[in-house]
């Protein structure tokens, strides 16, 4: 009985050596953070004394992941293999934003909504596009953004679209990841200079 048992043992062992043997490898994942320019310097000349809160985008479920996502054709969805974004796009898009008000120094006070802290203003938006797209066989990142700037009292003060698109260099990963860097650093620019000048319509505080 005890040699039964020990000969179906080592049947039992080198048939499970044999399926670790035969199974894939383990894909090899590459994360990657959103590359940012160095900070420019602005000056607060043209500044505001509120304080703002940056709320993070709402999208649909696409583009609500860490996946990079590429159109190769068309109206074809499909994400590059192997990457990922070190967080979902609209968290470090919107994290992008908040580096680009702080390094403006144009408010009094910036903020997440992760803070939950009450602000004169808020920055919501949706956003639209966060991918890269392929035309004539080179890829171009295009990032859309529809923004709203909201008062105190949830009235909205001001909306806008932004559309920024960026070629990459050529089709490895890694220059689609910096263009997606240089389209959010257009996009993040454009938005601190309309969210300054949109500030001033904002009604007083009682």
């Amino acid at each position: 009985m005890s040699r039964f048992i020990s000969v179906s043992a080592l049947f039992f062992s080198a048939l499970m050596l044999s399926a670790c043997s035969i199974l894939p490898e383990p894909e090899q994942l590459h994360v990657y953070r959103l590359p940012s320019a160095a900070p420019s310097t602005s000056s607060s000349a043209n500044s505001s004394p509120m304080t703002l809160q940056i709320n993070r985008p709402s999208s649909n479920q696409i583009l609500d992941s860490s996946r990079i996502v590429v159109l190769p054709d068309g109206n074809q969805i499909s994400t590059y293999q192997g990457v990922r974004w070190s967080d979902r796009a609209p968290t470090i898009l919107r994290d992008r934003l908040i580096d680009g008000f702080v390094n403006a120094n144009r408010f009094a006070a910036v903020s997440s909504d992760d803070n939950h802290l009450q602000t004169d203003l808020q920055l919501v938006s949706s956003l639209r596009a966060f991918q890269s797209e392929y035309r004539n066989g080179a890829p171009q990142v295009q990032i859309q953004l529809d923004a709203q700037l909201v008062g105190s009292r949830q009235q909205i003060i001001a909306s806008k679209r932004f559309s920024v698109s960026q070629a990459a260099t050529d089709t490895s990963v890694g220059n689609v990841v910096e263009a997606f860097g240089s389209a959010a650093d257009s996009l993040s620019s454009q938005i601190v200079e309309w969210t300054v000048s949109q500030s001033n319509n904002a009604p007083e505080q009682p």
